[in-house]
């Protein structure tokens, strides 16, 4: 017998104005009797909303356009409840891209992109699409540590979107190596907390009202020394909803 799930679906677009998006709730069914070789039925515990996903949403996407009708992606984990792939047991933890859904049918192609669920002691499994995270905690501990050659004292490191998943825990990551942090964010609040509780060196609010983000980039496009090494994990969130972002704006973001 089938089982009726919800799942949120991409409705209409409103090519750069986000909040013109439609995704309501869809019902869908599926049934764990039928399936053919290579697909996995996974009971979605836990999804994770991340700025990427943003990018989706635009006809033009940066990321890749998803289309009318289609589940909106979003990582994830869960369990596995129903099974015709060797790879993946009935009861066991996996974690990957699992759509915006409570029960995930994916194909054998889908099913490639599945991970047994990687648990470490002491860490709670929501921690594992937060804070360790691939889309934040751990791309942050690669940019700093492995994309080149961590910062040291006595150098002096920027990072953009800093109050954010990803720059908040590079910042932090970046001031344990002993260098000066400056973190970039927009809003009062935002800079507040970049000093306060991530007690940054310096923090730049691009939305003070004096100068805009594209000219603030555009001035240290022209300052980073030859010598500079720039980790760059994506386009500036803020700049998705823009479409094309200036070419020099790429070399940085």
């Amino acid at each position: 017998m089938a089982q009726v799930t919800p799942r949120l679906t991409l409705h209409s677009i409103t090519p750069h104005t986000p909040h013109a998006h439609r995704v309501p709730h869809t019902p869908q069914a599926i049934d764990c009797s039928q399936l053919e070789d290579g697909e996995v039925v996974v009971q979605c515990e836990m999804l994770s909303v991340d700025a990427f996903l943003r990018t989706m949403l635009d006809e033009e996407a940066y990321h890749g356009a998803i289309k009318l009708g289609d589940t909106l992606p979003a990582l994830g984990y869960g369990r596995v409840i129903a099974s015709a792939n060797p790879k993946f047991k009935i009861g066991k933890r996996v974690s990957g891209m699992l759509g915006a859904r409570s029960v995930a049918r994916l194909k054998a192609e889908q099913s490639a992109g599945l991970f047994p669920f990687l648990s470490l002691p002491r860490v709670k499994p929501t921690t594992m699409m937060g804070l360790l995270g691939i889309t934040s905690g751990l791309t942050a501990h690669v940019g700093i540590h492995s994309v080149t050659k961590p910062p040291r004292r006595g150098q002096t490191v920027l990072v953009s979107g800093a109050s954010g998943a990803t720059g908040s825990v590079a910042a932090q990551l970046a001031k344990l190596t002993g260098a000066k942090v400056v973190g970039v964010a927009g809003g009062v609040r935002k800079a507040a907390y970049l000093l306060d509780e991530l007690k940054l060196d310096g923090a730049v609010d691009y939305k003070d009202g004096a100068t805009t983000l594209g000219a603030q980039l555009d001035r240290l496009v022209r300052r980073v020394p030859r010598s500079s090494t720039v980790p760059s994990a994506s386009h500036h969130v803020s700049l998705y909803p823009l479409g094309a972002v200036p070419r020099r704006h790429r070399l940085l973001l």
